[in-house]
């Protein structure tokens, strides 16, 4: 085995115009990668990592934490924009509420129904008259107020009278004047009505009216008012004793002088009343 012939050095003088030819034989060595911090005119990554924290007064800041961008909005915004909703939709109902009140007070026309107005009314005829003629309005069966009803004898006031149903009520005392025939018995209640003592007459027991005025039949003459049981013997009923009972003497006493009554109702006295009918 034959090493190859290495060829020869090319002269000096022919060096600066020929163009150089690599050796094989030579070990090669890439040239390095320019660093892009140099050519920037910074300090290398690797002059960065050496020095000390304090001494980096142009070191990069730190990177800002990536992530999901979150929108801040403060409380008052919030409130703010409740309260406009709130203002807006009470300015909407306040507004449909006076449209509608509005349109509740207007009279409806019969145009604004339109398709669906209402026919006038029509008339109803009576198939029997004549067809040209209505029908007669029903008469006015309104009672006339300025017409007044004769009042029933049971209905009058039995004061001034000799009446055939006993107005009295049980458990009340009334004070018992005289028992007189009819006619005295009705010119006494009558004498003592016209001035200011209501008094009325009944007939004794299982006398009918109409057989006392015909027969001239005893009749009972009392005061129409009384005293109920209860209050009898109490204040109140000893004050209408004493405005009774003087009124009586001298209503009798005067029906007697005046018109020759036939009593003086000297001996009248209270009674409790009960209906035995």
């Amino acid at each position: 085995f034959r090493s190859p012939t290495r060829p020869s050095s090319v002269p000096p003088s022919s060096a600066t115009s020929a163009v150089p030819v690599p050796d094989p034989y030579q070990h090669h060595t890439p040239s390095p990668t320019p660093d892009p911090t140099a050519l920037r005119g910074g300090p290398s990554p690797q002059h960065l990592s050496d020095a000390r924290p304090d001494a980096l007064p142009h070191a990069l800041p730190d990177a800002a934490p990536t992530g999901p961008k979150v929108l801040s909005i403060s409380m008052n915004a919030v409130l703010i924009g409740v309260t406009a909703v709130l203002v807006l939709l009470v300015g909407i109902y306040a507004i449909g509420f006076q449209r509608g009140s509005s349109s509740a007070d207007r009279p409806i026309n019969a145009g604004d129904l339109g398709p669906f107005s209402l026919d006038p009314p029509t008339t109803i005829r009576d198939p029997i008259a004549n067809p040209g003629r209505l029908t007669p309005s029903p008469t006015n069966t309104t009672p006339d107020r300025g017409a007044t009803t004769p009042p029933t004898p049971e209905s009058r006031s039995p004061a001034g009278r000799v009446v055939a149903i006993d107005p009295r009520q049980n458990d009340v005392n009334y004070f018992e004047l005289d028992v007189l025939a009819y006619r005295d018995a009705e010119e006494a209640v009558r004498f003592l009505s016209d001035n200011g003592l209501p008094a009325a007459a009944v007939p004794q027991r299982g006398v009918e009216l109409a057989d006392a005025q015909a027969k001239n039949r005893p009749c009972i003459v009392f005061v129409l008012e009384g005293i109920p049981s209860v209050l009898y013997r109490t204040d109140d009923g000893q004050r209408i004793r004493q405005r009774i009972e003087p009124d009586v003497r001298r209503l009798g006493q005067a029906w007697r002088n005046q018109q020759r009554g036939a009593s003086t109702f000297a001996q009248a006295y209270w009674r409790k009343f009960q209906s035995t009918r």
